[in-house]
């Protein structure tokens, strides 16, 4: 782990210099202070798009300009399977606690890695396992409401049993990128993914272990992402950033 932050700060001086904007990087994140929350995670890479911007970085016909404009919109139209995600994260954490009788800190809000302020991850919480603090991460899936144990299991397009029997997340999916980013952001070695399943209003727990070289290439990417395209964008579009939280404020 202090290889991959060694790395990705010795890449960051030399994009840095690179892309000739130490003024403008810090020009942003001052802006911090003046806008409201939702910027905060706009003009930083978080963990759920952050698997996109990875594997868009080797696309031959990349449009930065058309994948990043998303940013610019603080607009957020949830549907009906995200709102009901939302109103099963808080019940989920709260079953999974008191089955496994342990300590969970939630709500914690969105938290940045003073070494690579360029990152940033809002977890759904924390759990105390054997001493150590383990990262949780909950999914509500629409396949929930339909089965249950085993035959939920195996339909999760993202899990795959292992050559030890045990359910494991596939590498190439957005939320096992999701997560990695998260243990890397808060120097963690353990996740657990929860997953909630409406039809029998259970929760199925799915270790996830730090894979360090992923996530070298991982971080590296991402912080070429960032000094590339990203900051420049930001960059170029500042004056509407700020216009928009204005005007959702």
């Amino acid at each position: 782990m202090t290889e991959v932050i060694r790395s990705a700060s010795i890449l960051d001086c030399k994009y840095y210099i690179y892309c000739h904007c130490i003024f403008s990087f810090l020009t942003i994140m001052k802006l911090l202070l003046k806008l409201r929350y939702a910027i905060c995670f706009q003009i930083r890479i978080t963990g759920r798009p952050s698997y996109s911007y990875y594997t868009y970085f080797t696309n031959p016909k990349a449009n930065w300009q058309k994948k990043l404009q998303p940013i610019l919109s603080l607009e957020y139209k949830p549907t009906a399977d995200m709102i009901f995600g939302s109103l099963k994260e808080g019940p989920t954490k709260a079953m999974y606690k008191r089955k496994n009788k342990l300590l969970m800190l939630a709500n914690v809000g969105m938290i940045v890695n003073p070494k690579l302020p360029w990152f940033s991850y809002s977890a759904d919480g924390f759990v105390i396992v054997d001493g150590k603090l383990v990262l949780v991460e909950v999914k509500v899936l629409k396949i929930g409401r339909k089965f249950v144990g085993l035959e939920f299991l195996k339909r999760v397009p993202f899990l795959f049993l292992n050559e030890n029997n045990e359910w494991e997340m596939r590498r190439n999916h957005e939320y096992y990128g999701q997560i990695q980013l998260g243990l890397f952001n808060f120097n963690l070695k353990k996740a657990k993914l929860l997953l909630y399943v409406h039809k029998n209003k259970t929760v199925e727990a799915v270790d996830v272990h730090i894979n360090v070289p992923f996530l070298h290439d991982y971080v590296l990417t991402l912080t070429k992402v960032y000094f590339q395209f990203f900051l420049p964008f930001l960059c170029a579009n500042a004056k509407d950033l700020r216009i928009n939280s204005e005007n959702n404020s």
